[in-house]
């Protein structure tokens, strides 16, 4: 079934993309990430699964926010030293 819904978001993004009728490659960057993604929230599906066997909600949402937080402090501080 997982296999199936990211089949079905792949090739809806790549139905969107051709049905478009452009040649253009402009938005190349744009479906890349889209295809990215779902293949990340397939495997964030399949982690929770395994995951929610052994933590509880709370300390998930503990764990996540401090993920999440440390990603973007390290994102900011990269943009920061590129634009002084």
């Amino acid at each position: 079934m997982q296999k199936l819904s990211l089949l079905l978001s792949a090739g809806g993004i790549v139905f969107i993309y051709m049905m478009n009728g452009s040649s253009n490659w402009s938005h190349t960057a744009g479906i890349v990430l889209l295809l990215l993604a779902c293949i990340t929230l397939a495997g964030y599906n399949v982690l929770a699964r395994v995951v929610t066997q052994h933590f509880s909600a709370m300390e998930i949402s503990f764990f996540m926010m401090g993920g999440t937080f440390i990603s973007y402090l390290a994102v900011s501080l990269g943009n920061h030293q590129l634009n002084e």
